[in-house]
């Protein structure tokens, strides 16, 4: 658990860095904009494998027992977030709905994994990630980004939901060859 613990102080430590202006304008005063870049995406790295590799060590302790019936919504959140996720970096109209099309794929992603994951350590993680989305969300509202005003064609929202199905099918794939369950 301990390799779990340490990623996720170093993942959310460098991502609460952007949700603090005055931190990361301080970090990029002493470093420069390239090697806070460098930095931030090393550490994340670094991060995102020690909390995969503790998640493996950690036992499977079970907290509930899912009823069936929740395996059912997994593949409509999971396909919800991953054309959110996409919607993040494509024009769409996706930002004229919400600020945060990459953090509420977080969130999704999370609750749909949390349905049909009783145990402690499924718990952590996906619970670790949506909070962390979630509390992102609210730090970016108080300081007032703008909702995106221009509308923008609908084929770009069509492309984005396309890509996001691709990304979706592409992910249940790597579920299978990982040997995780996918609903």
């Amino acid at each position: 658990m301990i390799w779990f613990v340490c990623g996720v102080i170093l993942f959310f430590g460098v991502h609460m860095l952007p949700l603090v202006p005055v931190l990361r304008q301080g970090v990029v005063a002493q470093l420069g904009e390239l090697p806070y870049r460098g930095l931030f995406a090393l550490v994340s790295i670094v991060g995102l494998a020690l909390i995969v590799v503790g998640y493996g060590q950690m036992g499977v302790e079970t907290l509930w027992f899912v009823p069936i019936w929740a395996w059912t919504l997994p593949q409509p959140l999971m396909m919800v977030a991953s054309i959110l996720l996409v919607s993040a970096y494509m024009p769409g109209n996706v930002r004229r709905l919400t600020r945060h099309p990459m953090l509420w794929a977080v969130v999704v992603w999370g609750v749909a994994h949390l349905l049909v994951t009783g145990h402690l350590a499924a718990v952590f993680l996906f619970g670790v990630f949506a909070a962390y989305a979630a509390t992102a969300m609210v730090a970016l509202n108080l300081r007032g980004l703008e909702y995106q005003q221009a509308p923008r064609s609908w084929l770009w929202d069509g492309l984005n939901v396309a890509i996001g199905l691709v990304l979706y099918f592409l992910i249940v794939r790597i579920h299978a060859w990982a040997g995780v369950p996918v609903a």
